[in-house]
């Protein structure tokens, strides 16, 4: 790749599609040593984040960080919001913070607001993505308790990461270690031919 680069592709037959407005241009270099040299296992994170994850599991449901949060700690930037995945369903998740101010942000697809110390907090079950028919939100998802599975749906392996407080990073895809990859092929409208 070139010093400075946008995102782009391989199809399977070799040519490179170019994403029609880049998700990431940057300098690579300065970017990977950043997601590189940044301790993954020394996130901070605020209290009524970790009260959210001990409550969850202390009913036994896994709970982790993802997405956002995760690839700005790796970058070495305070997140501005903690995205929750759990193991729990929709009813278990309402169940294990009942007495607290719960929103039904998106029931449907796994998704509950938990309000934590004057926090809102979303916390959204493991899940597979049926079809999309708008290149944003799915038709249809199925729970899983995997996790594996939940970040497998992901975007880009920078987004696929997950972290846990005593586990640390978890990097299925080698997101830390990638400048940006695509988990899977994604649907040729995010594409310019």
């Amino acid at each position: 790749l070139p010093e400075k680069t946008a995102v782009h592709r391989l199809t399977g037959d070799g040519d490179k599609k170019t994403l029609a407005a880049p998700l990431w241009s940057a300098d690579k270099k300065d970017v990977m040593n950043s997601i590189r040299n940044y301790g993954a296992d020394n996130m901070e994170i605020p209290g009524y984040v970790r009260t959210a994850l001990d409550t969850l599991e202390r009913e036994g449901f896994a709970a982790y960080l993802v997405g956002g949060c995760v690839r700005d700690h790796l970058l070495g930037h305070t997140p501005g919001d903690y995205d929750v995945a759990v193991a729990s369903s929709p009813e278990e998740t309402e169940r294990c913070f009942a007495g607290w101010r719960i929103i039904e942000t998106g029931i449907r697809r796994g998704t509950v607001t938990v309000v934590s110390e004057g926090h809102n907090l979303e916390l959204t079950t493991f899940r597979y993505d049926g079809e999309y028919k708008d290149s944003r939100r799915p038709e249809s998802v199925s729970f899983t308790r995997d996790i594996h599975a939940d970040v497998a749906r992901r975007d880009f392996t920078v987004n696929a990461m997950c972290w846990h407080p005593d586990h640390g990073l978890i990097d299925f895809f080698g997101g830390k270690d990638k400048y940006i990859q695509a988990v899977e092929e994604l649907e040729d409208e995010l594409y310019a031919s």
